[in-house]
């Protein structure tokens, strides 16, 4: 998918690279009601290329570095291909300065 920037010099960028520049300004709040967002769509691939989204404005290395995973498992678990476990997306969760929970 790509979003059309309305500025006529600039081509086409994809909306996930348009998500990532947002994100990389932000604090955990931010990233936590983006997170949010993609976790009431209660799509599991959805939720997990979220995730991946949100690391890659942190920098995949630094996530690796933090959960200890390498970094090609962390592009597999978010490409929202993979059905990921829910002890590895929150390890990952985590790294990203943000914590889950429920509420009732």
């Amino acid at each position: 998918m790509t979003y059309k920037i309305k500025d006529p010099t600039l081509a086409a960028v994809p909306i996930e690279d348009v998500v990532i520049q947002q994100l990389k300004s932000a604090d955990p709040a931010d990233i936590a009601v983006f997170l949010q967002e993609a976790f009431e769509t209660r799509d599991t691939k959805h939720f997990a290329r979220g995730v991946g989204v949100a690391a890659k404005a942190i920098g995949m290395t630094t996530i690796a570095e933090r959960t200890g995973m390498k970094r090609l498992a962390l592009y597999r678990l978010t490409d929202g291909h993979s059905k990921p476990r829910l002890d590895t997306i929150m390890t990952v969760v985590d790294a990203l300065g943000v914590k889950m929970k429920l509420v009732a």
